[in-house]
């Protein structure tokens, strides 16, 4: 970091006394060890157009691209795990007994856990549009 010199000072030309011309860009700190800070540029300095650029949207499409894009990759995934487990296995439930693979297994349970859980969601949908319906009811009376 640098630091700033004093500049010289004015001379008066109409006689012998030095005296110094007081300026906003002729004052240095009294201490010269300070070091110079650069301040940060303010918003008026950036332009709102380079803001607007930089900031990222999320749109509906989107997500559902998003979505089908990570959906599609746990799909390979469970896939290759099912071609490389092909053993047999024996399950029993109750009274029900039967022999299948160990990938074919897998892809059953994760299939019931997605049930699961869209069923749980569309109950929640229909709970939050239930809501929202009564809210409009009572803001019209």
């Amino acid at each position: 970091m640098a630091t700033k010199e004093p500049k010289p000072e004015h001379r008066d030309t109409t006689g012998d006394i030095e005296s110094p011309k007081d300026t906003a860009s002729d004052v240095v700190p009294a201490d010269s060890a300070t070091p110079e800070v650069e301040l940060a540029p303010t918003k008026q300095e950036t332009p709102a157009s380079e803001d607007y650029q930089d900031r990222m949207t999320t749109t509906r499409s989107g997500a559902i691209w998003t979505t089908t894009i990570f959906s599609l990759l746990v799909l390979i995934l469970l896939i290759i795990f099912i071609a490389q487990n092909q053993d047999t296995t024996t399950l029993r439930y109750f009274a029900w007994e039967g022999t299948v693979n160990v990938g074919l297994t897998v892809l059953a349970a994760a299939v019931a856990g997605g049930i699961i859980v869209a069923l749980a969601g569309a109950g929640r949908i229909i709970a939050l549009k239930a809501q929202k319906r009564r809210q409009r009811k009572a803001a019209k009376r």
